[in-house]
């Protein structure tokens, strides 16, 4: 989830009230007007007072977002990297599996000292595991006791397939003691989904 707010906005001159979300690649506005702006398609951005205004693929958008303003254009013009998403630091162990991503794991290795494609006798603190299947699922109990108790395991799978889809993965979570507390976007073919031990039994 990124910010959430209901506030005033003026697309290419019409004025209206909307609840504009600020998502990690993209701004989404609902209401009256009803627009996804991807970071990519934005031409210009900047801030006059406590308005965000931006030039997009579309036309032109001003939000009214307070003193939060300065704080939105800046999610905007650095957006967070896929490792800062997943929220892996340079101490953590990592272990990545069954995932065919080669840049995705030299990001990865810039990032951390300790990064791995088997699990070992050390508990690593992040796990990241390429789902393709119900089956590949079985083996979340098995990483719920090689983590670290506030570690994270984090599910990849490709989008759009009814073989195996995110609500799949959930009920896989929950039946081998797990809770999940965010989705991203992977890439643009696949999500990711955080599994972690509840709070109540770390």
């Amino acid at each position: 989830m990124g910010r959430e707010l209901k506030t005033t906005i003026v697309a290419d001159g019409v004025r209206s009230m909307a609840v504009v979300l600020l998502e990690s690649e993209e701004i989404i506005v609902r209401g009256e007007l009803r627009q996804r702006i991807p970071f990519s398609s934005i031409s210009a951005a900047r801030v006059s007072g406590a308005t965000l205004d931006v030039t997009h693929a579309l036309g032109h958008l001003s939000i009214e977002l307070g003193d939060t303003a300065d704080a939105w254009l800046a999610r905007i013009r650095s957006p967070k990297s896929l490792i800062d998403k997943l929220g892996v630091g340079p101490t953590h162990r990592v272990v990545v599996l069954s995932l065919d991503d080669a840049v995705f794991l030299a990001d990865l290795r810039t990032r951390c000292h300790h990064v791995t494609t088997r699990l070992t006798t050390t508990k690593p603190d992040v796990v990241v595991v390429g789902c393709r299947a119900m089956s590949d699922l079985d083996r979340l109990a098995e990483f719920e006791g090689r983590i670290t108790r506030d570690g994270a395991i984090w599910t990849v799978w490709a989008k759009g397939r009814r073989e195996l889809r995110e609500d799949d993965i959930r009920r896989a979570a929950t039946a081998a003691g797990l809770v999940d507390v965010k989705v991203v976007k992977f890439s643009e073919t696949h999500s990711a989904l955080k599994l972690v031990i509840p709070k109540d039994r770390r």
